[in-house]
């Protein structure tokens, strides 16, 4: 991953919280270049507008569709850095959407031991947020330690990792929605919502599904989805 990537990392778990304040925004919705909204049994058009109806409506600060596990290759250190700065800072995970098995994998393997960890992910390719939670100071506080520790830019740190503790300290379960399937028929690198796949013109398929609101609690690895768990039916490109 070149200097590009890495600064890209740096913007989405730092600058973009900045830019959105300064044009005055209340809420973010990300969507990777990449991806692709699909047609399906109901319109594509409109879904931004659904997403943020969806957030207001359930007083959201950060909506996902699915999260899961980045390799230890691409989080070294950074269950250390988490719990050094939960520490030192003396944060109360009790009542948060991380709560206190935040560190903890099944029933006896510990996080932030040591630099050869997996670490929680949102898959922020399609993410939603109002910007003032980031913008609070305790969130703009770990943010800066994170980018202080150098992480991003010598160990690939991604915004997905990042993003998982910016929301799992600070805010409460209430404050944190998954997205129904029904709410985004969207695909990104292969891996799609539950209700859509691709398929090329010859009928095979070239994606999986992923499955929305996968636990991150379950253990590492998370179980393998079915690839048979979408619908088969061909949708159009939007």
């Amino acid at each position: 991953f070149d200097l590009g990537y890495r600064l890209m990392c740096d913007f989405w778990s730092h600058g973009v919280w900045q830019l959105a304040a300064d044009l005055h925004l209340e809420w973010i919705l990300r969507l990777d270049t990449d991806s692709v909204l699909l047609c399906g049994r109901s319109p594509s058009t409109g879904h931004a507008a659904k997403v943020f109806q969806y957030m207001h409506r359930h007083n959201l600060s950060y909506g996902y569709f699915h999260r899961s596990w980045d390799t230890h290759s691409f989080a070294r250190g950074f269950n250390m850095l988490v719990k050094q700065h939960v520490d030192e800072n003396r944060l109360g995970l009790a009542g948060t959407f991380g709560g206190g098995r935040l560190f903890q994998i099944g029933r006896g393997f510990a996080l932030g031991r040591n630099e050869k960890e997996p670490a929680r992910l949102f898959y922020t390719n399609l993410e939603a947020a109002r910007v003032a939670h980031f913008r609070r100071p305790d969130v703009r506080a770990f943010t800066e330690a994170v980018r202080q520790s150098g992480g991003i830019s010598r160990h690939r740190w991604g915004d997905a990792i990042v993003r998982y503790m910016q929301v799992a300290l600070f805010a409460t379960p209430e404050q944190v929605g998954c997205f129904p399937p029904e709410l985004v028929t969207y695909c990104h690198s292969g891996c799609c919502t539950g209700n859509a796949r691709i398929y090329r013109a010859d009928g095979a398929s070239d994606a999986f599904c992923c499955e929305p609101c996968l636990t991150a609690d379950d253990g590492f690895p998370p179980a393998t989805v079915p690839t048979g768990c979408c619908p088969k039916r061909t949708d159009n490109f939007c």
